[in-house]
This record gives C-alpha cells, sequence and structure tokens, in this order.
C-alpha cells in the first residue's frame, strides 16, 4: 500500500497516509490540535529542519468545522525518526498535558511510556535537549539488532527443513556411513575423530532397539504378564485378554518369552521385544510393518 504525506495547516507538519485514502475527510481536512500548535510553533523555530508527522489517528477527533484535529505527530529529520509528541486530557479534570519521548528519554524512565507535563517552556526545553539523531554507536546497535533477527529467522527456517530431511533419512544416511566406516574415519581430523569414532557402533545399538520401539508406539505386538504358571496376554490396540500356560501357550509367543527370561529387567532384544520389570513382557510381532 502506497504511503502519501499530505500538508497539513503549519508548514512543517503533515498527514501521513494510503495513496487512496488521500481525499478522506481525515485525511484531506487534517489540521493540527490547538493544543499542540504553541509546542510545534516553539520547536520548529529552534529546530527548523525538524518536521512532524501526524502517522496515525491516535487521538484525532472531528472539529464542528469539519475538519480533523491530530494530537499525536512523529519528530522527524529527515527520514529518521527522533521521537513523538502528543497531548492527552485528565480524564477526571479535562486538563490537557503534552506527552513526548525519545530514545534518550526512554533509557532514563524507570516506569511509563513518556515523559508528561502541562508547561509549554518545560514540555519545550526537555524535548530540544533529548530528541537527537542516532550516534554513530546507536546506528551499529540498531544494525546489530535487525541482522541478528534476519540471522536467526533465515537460521531457524533452513535448520528446521535440514532436521527434517535429516530425520527422514537417517537411516539410508547410517547405512550409507557404515558400508563406507573405514573411508568415513579416514576423512576426519583428530577433533572430529575423537567425536565420531563410535558413531556407527552407536547407530547400530539405536536401530536394534528402534524396531521394538515402532512396535511399541504402533500399538504392533503383545503385552505379557507371568503370574505363577499362568500367561496373561494383550495384543496392543486390542481389548480383548487371552490367558496361557506352559502347555497350550502359542509358539510365537513361547519362544521370544524364553528368551527375554534369559535377560535382566530393562534389556530389550532386537527384532524380539523388552523385559519389563516383576515378570512383564513385550513381544514384537513377526512382521512389523513400517506403513
Amino acid at each position: 500500500m502506497a504511503m502519501i504525506k499530505l500538508k497539513m495547516d503549519m508548514h512543517n507538519v503533515l498527514r501521513e497516509c494510503p495513496h487512496e485514502e488521500r481525499d478522506t475527510v481525515r485525511n484531506a481536512n487534517a489540521v493540527v490540535h490547538p493544543f499542540m500548535v504553541p509546542l510545534i510553533t516553539e520547536l520548529s523555530k529552534k529546530r527548523p529542519l525538524w518536521t512532524f508527522v501526524a502517522a496515525d489517528s491516535w487521538g484525532a477527533t472531528s472539529q464542528a468545522n469539519g475538519t480533523w484535529a491530530y494530537t499525536r505527530f512523529d519528530v522527524m529529520l529527515g527520514d529518521e525518526k527522533l521521537g513523538w509528541i502528543s497531548s492527552e486530557s485528565h480524564w477526571r479534570t479535562s486538563v490537557r498535558s503534552y506527552m513526548f519521548t525519545c530514545r534518550k528519554l526512554d533509557r532514563a524512565r524507570s516506569r511509563g511510556t513518556c515523559n508528561m507535563t502541562k508547561d509549554l517552556k518545560k514540555a519545550t526545553k526537555t524535548i530540544i535537549e533529548s530528541f537527537h539523531e542516532m550516534s554513530y554507536t546507536e546506528y551499529v546497535r540498531a544494525a546489530r539488532g535487525t541482522t541478528s533477527q534476519a540471522i536467526s529467522r533465515r537460521h531457524s527456517s533452513v535448520r528446521y527443513a535440514f532436521t527434517n530431511s535429516l530425520g527422514k533419512g537417517e537411516h539410508s544416511i547410517m547405512q550409507f556411513i557404515a558400508a563406507r566406516q573405514e573411508e568415513f574415519l579416514a576423512s576426519l581430523n583428530p577433533v572430529q575423530y575423537g567425536m565420531l569414532n563410535d558413531l556407527v557402533a552407536k547407530y547400530n545399538a539405536f536401530a536394534e532397539v528402534e524396531s521394538v520401539s515402532v512396535a511399541y508406539a504402533k500399538d504392533k505386538g503383545t503385552v505379557v504378564k507371568l503370574l505363577g504358571d499362568r500367561y496373561i496376554t494383550q495384543k496392543l490396540g486390542s481389548t480383548e485378554v487371552y490367558t496361557y500356560n506352559n502347555e497350550n501357550l502359542p509358539d510365537n509367543l513361547r519362544g521370544p518369552i524364553g528368551m527375554l527370561k534369559l535377560v535382566s529387567e530393562g534389556a530389550v532384544i532386537p527384532d524380539i521385544g523388552a523385559r519389563g520389570a516383576e515378570g512383564t513382557f513385550f513381544i514384537v510381532p513377526e512382521q512389523v510393518s513400517d506403513e
């Protein structure tokens, strides 16, 4: 949306608005609120290069003569915004005060969002002493902030895309590395070697356990509770419970349970299952689909 600046009723005061809205009453008939005229007049005498731009309609009110009176203005020096000035009526007494702030005042103020005073001379003096162009240090500080944001946003975006693709292809990548382990290790510098020399071994350990984890996560397999000489079983995803003894225990459970009885609690056997505490087992089905 293209923005334009229309001249108001003081020579250095402008109303900023969308180009297509330039003929609306609040833009074409924009004037400076009478309370703000003395302040802008005094500031213009001391800082003739400043301009005052009504960039929004905050505080604007319609007048009986068909004009719209504005109280809030961005104080500009060329294209640089030095701060803003405005006014506000007390909700109980209706007494108006000047409101204003800038970078220097923001840093010095311990509370609130702006400075306020009913005194024209005090407002003028404080604004003249406080509203300044940015120093080179401030320009650099601002540049660091904007470039940091740009880098952070871009880094977050591409990192998400990368890690998402890496997660989908990690098995293929690790299988490729495992098949060329010697070549991979030879390509590493000493620091990298210290961190990655056991990468394939760790991947293999992970891959062995993952088949069991995937089966459990997808409700594929059977949970077994050993209770005396009875086996209480239930297939994941089912509500039915079956009870067996040593004589009628199905072979697809007998073998895996026999193997899991030989390992300690908390152990996982690849493609077989896991042993839990207190005589519990999880048995992976003979074939687990990745779909």
